[in-house]
């Protein structure tokens, strides 16, 4: 029953009118959100490796400003102030992946999060509050981060970007909320309720 409504989730792609009873919306979403974050993986550890392995080495070859440590549960590096400006970590890569997944994750799940709160009696406008917050996030994180690892971000700039991500969250939070509402049981201004 459950791949049904994951298949009938990606036959209705382009289509966020009419209404999603939770029980076909959340095998879709999950499977979506799941799916995209497992495809992300792979390339997050490839970006990944070098950028662990170059700060090892530095490490290694200055224990006066570094501090490593190897146990059954990984290794952990410590640095003591800030890394030199050769040393500057390019997260652009990683950062290009995540707002990939998460664009493709919004486009796919897109038009059923807009059939679910339809279902609950929401406009499907509301889906987009959190988008749109993650996306502000995800502008303010390139300068404040323009310097990782050589410097601090300016504290206005990282207060700015954490106030964005808490409100995104909120949303986000607020937005799940809304879709596991029940279903109206009659006709709302959205259509009838959906064929189960």
């Amino acid at each position: 029953m459950a791949l049904s409504f994951i298949l009938r989730g990606f036959r209705l792609l382009l289509r966020p009118w009419g209404r999603d009873t939770a029980e076909q919306f959340w095998p879709f979403a999950l499977t979506v959100f799941l799916g995209t974050t497992a495809l992300a993986m792979i390339p997050a550890m490839l970006i990944m490796m070098p950028v662990m392995a170059k700060l090892q080495s530095y490490a290694l070859a200055h224990p006066d400003r570094a501090q490593v440590m190897t146990g059954s549960g990984g290794t952990q590096i410590t640095f003591h102030g800030p890394l030199p400006n050769d040393m500057a970590i390019d997260m652009s890569g990683f950062m290009g992946l995540t707002m990939a997944q998460g664009a493709v994750m919004i486009l796919l799940v897109a038009s059923a999060v807009a059939r679910r709160l339809h279902d609950a009696g929401y406009s499907g406008l509301l889906g987009l509050v959190p988008v749109l917050l993650m996306i502000n996030s995800f502008r303010l994180m390139a300068p404040t981060f323009q310097h990782f690892g050589t410097a601090f971000p300016d504290t206005e700039q990282f207060l700015t970007m954490f106030g964005s991500n808490l409100a995104y969250l909120a949303a986000m939070g607020g937005l799940i909320f809304l879709l596991t509402r029940p279903s109206q049981p009659h006709d709302n201004r959205y259509g009838p309720p959906p064929e189960r």
